[in-house]
């Protein structure tokens, strides 16, 4: 019999947490409420609180996503997280989030392909599903916590990101159906970026200079390639 993967139901999150484009502005002592509003839309966005980590995000929203589905976490054959603000360095957030839930018979482990790590995330999932007899249920996280990692110094990234977090459950299918991801180029993998750090536990690298957690990019040719890219141009 074939095997084909569908799509269950997903769920979602975001902290209580919501900055306002005034706060930021308060924060950086300069207006970019305008040009927020203007060129991205932004309004506001959400924030973790003190105790909460990339984690957390992942698995309540997980939960949402496993009661809509019908199952339970003791259901699951495998859990993926795509996240590039993980708990920790070591061991993966995958694992955290299957403590959390209490999925203890699933696999787990952790993507980082940045901004297309969850579509990267579900395209394997999906292959998983189709592929591995044994496989019923995938759970695909996808987790941000951008907000540990906010560089107030740069005026590129520093009013843009922030916290939240949607997850996915994926099963086997009759028919026949299609989950695939696109690839980006790697000459854009510096403009800018996360290169040190983690969740938990980040507030002491705030000490560190500027450019430790995000990296501040020198290549202006190379920020302008990537912003035509999102445009289409």
């Amino acid at each position: 019999m074939n095997r084909n993967a569908q799509i269950l139901s997903t769920g979602s999150y975001v902290p209580e947490r919501v900055v306002t484009n005034a706060e930021v502005d308060a924060l950086l002592g300069e207006a970019t409420d305008a040009w927020l509003v203007a060129n991205v839309g932004i309004r506001e966005r959400r924030w973790m609180a003190p105790h909460q980590v990339t984690s957390d995000l992942i698995a309540e929203a997980s939960q949402k996503a496993l009661e809509r589905a019908g199952i339970s976490a003791s259901d699951l054959d495998l859990i993926i997280v795509s996240t590039d603000t993980p708990d920790y360095l070591s061991p993966s957030t995958s694992v955290v989030v299957q403590s959390k839930l209490g999925a203890e018979k699933a696999g787990s482990y952790d993507v980082n392909s940045a901004c297309a790590g969850w579509v990267t995330a579900l395209d394997q999932g999906a292959r998983y599903l189709m592929t591995e007899p044994a496989h019923e249920y995938v759970l695909v996280g996808g987790g941000y916590g951008m907000s540990r990692f906010l560089d107030f110094q740069d005026k590129k990234t520093r009013h843009l990101f922030c916290d939240g977090r949607r997850g996915c459950g994926s099963g086997r299918w009759r028919a026949a159906r299609f989950l695939g991801s696109t690839f980006w180029p790697g000459v854009l993998h510096d403009p800018l970026g996360l290169f040190r750090g983690r969740t938990t536990g980040t507030r002491k690298t705030r000490e560190l200079p500027a450019q430790s957690n995000w990296q501040n990019s020198q290549n202006s040719q190379k920020l302008a390639q990537l912003g035509g890219a999102l445009k289409g141009d």
